[in-house]
């Protein structure tokens, strides 16, 4: 009877580091929230296994910080292998697809990788407009980035429409909007 007890403890714990890391970056607390998605993701891993798909969803959220604070190598790193746990453990319909893909998109465009971003990026947008809607605040961010990708691109005409559909749903240019906003919102 104690190790079920153990397991439901490891899930609050690493939950509630999770939100830590979610609120710390959204005030712009970077170091701890490092700290924070750093722990959610060790106590998932000693809950689930390191190929859980609870793990995966810490992982991706770890990842998404280490980006957000500029740890492109280790952020990338970790998406990467969160979502090779993800396609083995989670439902093909799990929106969390959508922010998984996305945090990719945007590591690999600030890897310098503008076509593998955009692929991760289109495809993040047909699953975020097939399960949120055209007008869900998380397909405007994507939105956002695939314009920045296209002008990368040289493709401004491509660009254009969906910088302008991404203001429409988003209103006025925000500095907030980066690669954790997508889950945390």
């Amino acid at each position: 009877m104690t190790l079920p007890l153990l397991v439901c403890l490891f899930a609050i714990d690493s939950e509630d580091a999770a939100q830590r890391a979610i609120r710390d970056m959204r005030s712009g607390r970077i170091g701890p929230a490092l700290a924070h998605a750093k722990e959610a993701a060790a106590l998932s891993e000693r809950e689930g296994g390191p190929d859980s798909g609870w793990y995966a969803h810490r992982l991706a959220l770890y990842g998404e910080v280490q980006i957000g604070a500029g740890l492109l190598a280790e952020g990338r790193a970790n998406l990467e292998r969160a979502y090779a746990i993800a396609q083995r453990t989670w439902p093909s319909n799990d929106p969390d697809y959508i922010a998984l893909r996305a945090c990719l998109g945007i590591a690999s465009l600030r890897s310098g990788r503008p076509r593998e971003a955009e692929t991760f990026l289109r495809r993040a947008l047909l699953d975020g407009e097939a399960l949120l809607g055209p007008d869900h605040h998380e397909v405007g961010i994507i939105l956002e980035y695939l314009a920045v990708v296209l002008r990368k691109h040289r493709r401004n005409d491509e660009a254009k429409p969906l910088a302008k559909r991404a203001r429409t749903i988003l209103g006025p240019p925000d500095s907030t909007v980066s690669a954790w906003s997508l889950r945390s919102r």
